[in-house]
């Protein structure tokens, strides 16, 4: 018997998530797909199978019946209200960030991909158990080059690098330096955006003792595509970093290239995969949720 699932936002996101769960499911989804705007639903009709889509509404309280499980992908929808409403419909419920973690329940994942991609564990299992002396991460993206009028640049709709961008490197910081005991703001400009900032530096401690350091740029030309820098010092001197593409601890060097494959990476890559089949085989997500929670806090006391 196929899986029924619910989509709520078939924007590039959501498509990409819905791509993978096809794909680790051998195509055995049946979707119900919410999405506001009636040229897409229309839309959808015309490029999904006639297998794979079941039916489609305009609000989530408009599509009828229970779900295995539920994506909520629309910036709009990513807040409590949305998934407080589905999950009593709905066996598991994925949520794309931001989100407020108010009531962490063991079948709700947040959208943190870069948590699962395996150059992220290795460093993490490297590093395990060891004092660190400083934690530093980055961004590097052109998603906003111009004019940034909509919510992405407007700090009332959520919007700003640090909801977008910032909400990932301080995912990857509690993933690796546990809880922050102190993380301020020392450097902000706006530059396209309305009232949020393109361009941002944060310093503070990890409840250890470690020192974090975060810059983010969403405006840099330079940049084909958003590409992250992950670093960190341990206590005795040594350095283990990775960028996504590749790791190394000093002395040896470790491509994804040379990891073994993972059957059934599709679009966005290694980490959507990885985060993919943890949705669907995962025993609970209290882990990420007790990060997901951390980094809407800290994102609160930012703001």
């Amino acid at each position: 018997m196929p899986l029924r699932a619910i989509l709520v936002g078939a924007g590039r996101m959501g498509l990409t998530h819905m791509a993978q769960l096809n794909l680790l499911t051998d195509f055995a989804i049946r979707w119900t797909v919410v999405e506001p705007s009636a040229a897409v639903r229309a839309g959808l009709g015309f490029v999904l199978p006639a297998a794979m889509l079941e039916a489609t509404a305009s609000r989530p309280e408009t599509a009828r019946g229970s779900f295995d499980l539920a994506l909520i992908t629309s910036p709009t929808m990513h807040h409590d209200t949305a998934w407080q409403a589905l999950r009593r419909r709905a066996g598991r419920v994925f949520v794309e960030k931001p989100l407020r973690v108010r009531d962490p329940e063991p079948h709700l994942l947040c959208g943190y991909v870069l948590l699962h991609h395996p150059l992220q564990q290795r460093l993490r299992a490297a590093i395990a158990g060891q004092p660190l002396a400083e934690v530093r991460l980055s961004l590097r993206a052109n998603t906003v080059l111009g004019p940034n009028g909509g919510w992405r640049g407007r700090r009332a709709s959520g919007g700003g690098v640090l909801n977008e961008f910032g909400s990932h490197l301080l995912s990857l910081a509690l993933d690796l330096a546990g809880p922050v005991e102190r993380l301020e703001l020392v450097e902000a400009e706006t530059i396209h955006s309305v009232d949020v900032p393109d361009r941002a530096r944060l310093a503070g401690t990890s409840a250890a003792g470690a020192a974090l350091a975060l810059s983010l740029d969403w405006t840099d030309a330079d940049v084909r595509k958003p590409g992250y820098a992950v670093e960190v010092t341990l206590a005795d001197g040594r350095t283990l970093a990775h960028d996504f593409y590749e790791f190394t601890d000093g002395a040896a060097r470790v491509s994804i290239a040379e990891l073994p494959s993972n059957a059934g990476v599709y679009l966005r890559g290694l980490e959507f995969t990885a985060q993919a089949r943890h949705f669907l085989e995962a025993p609970s997500f209290d882990r990420e949720l007790a990060i997901a929670a951390g980094v809407d806090r800290l994102l609160e006391q930012l703001a």
